[in-house]
């Protein structure tokens, strides 16, 4: 299949969903600014510190039972399925399923909508094109045509995407390639997910830059600690109290790549006036707090001080009104 993007997308105000995407390849460039043998074993050591540091705290605690009992499950999945495409994908078998739709089975797959897909990543200037064409599933439980039918289902499935990166001019300045394996585990009812649900997905991206022509070519260096950092697989782990309704329930995603520094959990829950409230999490630090509606920054955004990789954010709380920040003393969320 022929992947195809187009240049030139409006600039759009990044949402904190959208920044935890970045968030590797934000590291990755940050590292690559220290180019002497003495900026890098100082960027390596500082580094290292700061994930032993997340890594020791662990994942946040809730007095909420339904957070609480969420964390207790990721804790176990992820010591059964860690990060890579070979232990997310056990128990698979060879059988691979009859795709009639491949829309609908990217919405199986994912739980979203390739149309709200697409549009969540333009919040953070991401031209994204999912290869349908690359979809491939089998089942780790119950049958093909329970997908279709209904009933308790697990199975796992593979996709590439394409993630065409942009800058505050809109210009496409990088491209992702992204080779992710899914594990997906729920009820099935009426040819879509209903009730709770689980998506583990295992990813590998391949990055690209523009050279001094204008093209594309891999991002490859000379220096082990980068490589390292852009070929590792993240673990992404996804729990839904309502696979038909994601936005009506509560949902939360702990993503897994130490060698970003990446120890996220993110909490999502309906606010009852049709938003969203979110909280974000590195290790167990608090880190945002924001509204969203219609997938976009909606009420206060709240970013909390702290300290990573020997570097101070400060404190800031910003007002959003479907996306644009506002300046005002009250901040609806309706």
């Amino acid at each position: 299949m022929m992947m195809r993007w187009t240049e030139g997308s409006a600039r759009r105000t990044t949402t904190t969903r959208a920044l935890l995407l970045l968030a590797p390849l934000l590291a990755i460039g940050a590292c690559n600014g220290a180019t002497t043998q003495w900026a890098q074993s100082q960027v390596e050591s500082t580094h290292e510190q700061t994930q032993q540091q997340l890594a020791a705290q662990g994942n946040p605690r809730f007095d909420d039972p339904a957070k609480a009992a969420i964390v207790q499950r990721f804790e176990s999945d992820y010591q059964r399925f860690g990060r890579t495409a070979d232990r997310v994908a056990a128990g698979a078998g060879a059988e691979v399923c009859p795709i009639a739709d491949r829309t609908r089975a990217f919405r199986w797959i994912t739980g979203k909508s390739l149309a709200r897909t697409v549009k969540e990543m333009e919040g953070a200037d991401i031209t994204y094109v999912a290869d349908l064409d690359s979809i491939r599933i089998r089942m780790v439980s119950g049958t093909c045509d329970m997908l279709r039918a209904g009933g308790d289902v697990s199975f796992v499935a593979d996709m590439r995407a394409v993630w065409r990166i942009g800058d505050a001019e809109g210009r496409h300045t990088a491209v992702q390639l992204r080779d992710s394996v899914y594990r997906v585990t729920g009820t099935m009812r009426n040819g879509g997910r209903a009730g709770p649900f689980r998506t583990i997905e295992s990813v590998v991206s391949t990055s690209m830059t523009r050279d001094e022509s204008g093209q594309f070519e891999v991002l490859e260096s000379d220096w082990e600690h980068l490589n390292r950092m852009m070929q590792s697989p993240m673990g992404i782990y996804t729990y839904v109290d309502d696979g038909a309704a994601p936005d009506s329930a509560l949902k939360m995603s702990f993503r897994r790549q130490p060698e970003t520094n990446q120890f996220a959990t993110v909490v999502e829950e309906p606010r009852g006036d049709g938003s969203i409230v979110g909280s974000t999490y590195n290790g167990n630090e608090p880190r945002t707090q924001y509204g969203i509606k219609d997938g976009l920054l909606h009420g206060w955004h709240k970013l909390h001080s702290y300290t990573e990789n020997g570097y101070t954010v400060p404190a800031s709380t910003t007002c959003y009104q479907h996306g644009e920040e506002v300046k005002t003393t009250t901040c609806p969320t309706g």
